[in-house]
């Protein structure tokens, strides 16, 4: 019912107002209709006579003329169901969701705090309230105000659903699941707690179960767009592409607005090396979505990829700006920096997202690599083991570490550390290929041979690795460390 009345707004051609409940029903309209006349936007008809004539969404429409009689019949109209009573619980809470868009959280949990006081009755707003402390990553403050929502309200599922949220990003897996599953005892048709489910099956490694939920959500809600967009995240992971494709486009069809699903088809274009329509699907997500940092700062790192540093740079730090909590968006800047010279600054961008989010491998590698450069190797190389120690099958350390310690002479440990990297990882090629040369180098033929044969299994199309092998079969040339 909330998205009637935007919806008629849109039809007659007239804008609808930011503080509004709903969003007008775009599927409701011919595509050739909204094509001519686009839907545009004001920040309310509070106040003031309706623009005639208004501008695209986003103008001001200052310089039209006002149809004063048109927008008093209007204005009515609107009180009269309900839009524009401006002290209401209701028309402050709508205001707070607007906020809360906009990632003004603390403007918006005023706001929700006003409709609390105007009615005490309106629970929604007390969740809003969570919901924004969740959202600037204050758990405590969120678990606390949840609490009192649900002395009021102890079925909450939405407070279940919120509370295993909270849980999973502090990862306490088995108390998320317990939330997840008791919003779903009290509404088993509660698709945001399955999808959460289905979310944090996924962490857990559990993707079929994953998919299983998020299959049963799109079942309840066909339109249900984060759903699908979970279900191609899956089959990217699984390397079937063409389906993750097709999936992230269904996502689109269900709900044209949900950034999400553009940046995801994005990084699938662009595993696929086609740069240019990741480019168009992360603008297209930035359109819909300008304030989120993860997509920002995954089109940061296409431009640095397509050598477009300055601009990466651009992004970049507009993410850091927009969310100086996120650890990704630094460690991708300090990569920016470094391509353009700047070498402190590099540093200093991964030692702040090391200490945003310690158990980030990537940050550590790249903080290791950059001090390696920089001449400080006992600091580069503890910051590379400890990459490995938080992940042990993060192949770039291996090989980066590796080659440190065959420079500086320090064969075995080399050789010892590549070892348990073919261990970890055994189907990566280059792990193989430089554990083979190690122990050739050290006069260990047999086993550099099956190291080598094993990297050619994995990737054929090595010509000096191959050249490498013929020459140890044959017995040509002596190794560096053999005896003579």
């Amino acid at each position: 019912m909330l998205a009637i009345t935007p919806t008629i707004l849109a039809l007659f051609g007239l804008p609808v107002a930011d503080d509004m409940d709903g969003r007008p029903i775009l599927e409701a309209l011919d595509p050739e209709f909204l094509k001519s006349h686009p839907v545009a936007y004001i920040p309310t008809y509070e106040g003031g006579g309706l623009v005639a004539g208004a501008g695209p969404a986003g103008a001001s429409g200052s310089d039209a003329p006002v149809d004063a009689k048109g927008g008093q019949d209007l204005k009515e109209k609107l009180q009269s169901l309900g839009y524009l009573r401006q002290d209401t619980a209701n028309s402050h809470n709508n205001r707070g969701m607007l906020l809360m868009g906009k990632g003004k959280y603390d403007e918006a949990i005023g706001e929700f705090e006003q409709a609390i006081k105007a009615s005490e009755d309106l629970g929604i707003a007390r969740l809003n309230i969570a919901r924004a402390h969740y959202k600037k990553k204050e758990y405590d403050e969120a678990v606390a105000t949840l609490a009192l929502h649900q002395k009021l309200h102890p079925r909450s599922k939405e407070a279940e659903n919120l509370l295993g949220n909270i849980a999973m990003d502090q990862g306490r897996m088995p108390e998320a699941e317990e939330h997840f599953k008791k919003a779903l005892e009290y509404e088993p048709n509660f698709t945001d707690a399955r999808n959460s489910l289905g979310i944090l099956y996924d962490r857990l490694g559990r993707q079929e179960e994953a998919l299983r939920e998020f299959q049963r959500v799109v079942e309840v809600d066909r339109e249900y767009a984060e759903a699908y967009n979970n279900i191609g995240v899956i089959r990217k992971k699984q390397g079937r592409l063409d389906e993750a494709i097709a999936v992230f486009k269904q996502a689109i069809a269900a709900d044209p607005e949900f950034a999400g699903s553009y940046s995801n088809l994005a990084l699938v274009y662009e595993g696929k090396g086609d740069l240019g329509a990741a480019e168009e699907q992360f603008k297209n997500a930035l359109k819909r979505d300008s304030q989120n940092v993860a997509v920002r700062t995954n089109f940061g790192g296409l431009l640095y990829m397509k050598g477009r540093f300055e601009q990466a740079r651009q992004e970049l730090e507009k993410a850091v700006a927009q969310d100086p909590t996120y650890a990704s968006a630094r460690n991708n800047l300090g990569a920016v920096y470094g391509r353009l010279g700047r070498r402190e600054d590099e540093i200093a961008a991964y030692r702040k997202a090391a200490s945003l989010d310690p158990n980030y491998a990537d940050v550590h590698h790249n903080l290791g690599l950059a001090l390696l450069k920089g001449g400080d190797a006992a600091e580069g190389e503890a910051e590379l083991r400890r990459a490995l120690a938080i992940d042990p099958r993060y192949a770039p350390a291996y090989v980066n570490l590796a080659r440190f310690l065959l420079d500086r002479g320090r064969g075995q440990e080399g050789a010892d550390l590549l070892g348990q990297g073919a261990r970890e990882i055994p189907g990566d090629p280059q792990i193989q290929e430089m554990l083979g040369e190690a122990l050739w180098t050290m006069g260990v033929k047999d086993r550099a041979l099956a190291a080598l044969e094993r990297s050619l299994a994995l990737k054929p199309d090595q010509p000096d690795v191959r050249r490498r092998v013929e020459q140890i079969r044959a017995g040509d040339g002596a190794a560096p460390g053999s005896p003579p």
